[in-house]
């Protein structure tokens, strides 16, 4: 596990993960978002479903598929630009928790 020399180093290599990965769901239309592709193993809204809340207290971790197909019933039915939105929030929150921890931790 790579050890970040600060927490303004941590949270920005977070921002960049980040970053690449929600910007490939800008243009796919929310009419596609439950549209399987062939190289990809979930649909655009199953995607960032899985991404909302992890872990999950409702599960174990050997109950991993059950988990999956929770989160696919609890977020797909909402909106790509909403998901967006919620992950966007639950990042907010990482680095709110990254800035209330010392530099040691």
């Amino acid at each position: 596990m790579k050890i970040y020399k600060s927490k303004d180093e941590l949270k920005k290599e977070i921002e960049k993960s980040y970053k690449k990965y929600i910007d490939e769901f800008d243009d796919i239309p929310n009419k596609l978002k439950n549209k399987k592709n062939l190289e990809v193993d979930r649909t655009s809204a199953e995607n960032l479903a899985y991404q909302e809340k992890t872990p999950c207290d409702k599960f174990k971790w050997n109950q991993l598929g059950d988990l999956y197909q929770w989160f696919t019933n609890e977020y797909t039915n909402l909106s790509l630009l909403k998901l967006k939105e919620i992950l966007s929030k639950n990042i907010g929150n990482i680095y709110h928790m990254i800035d209330n921890m010392t530099e040691d931790e």
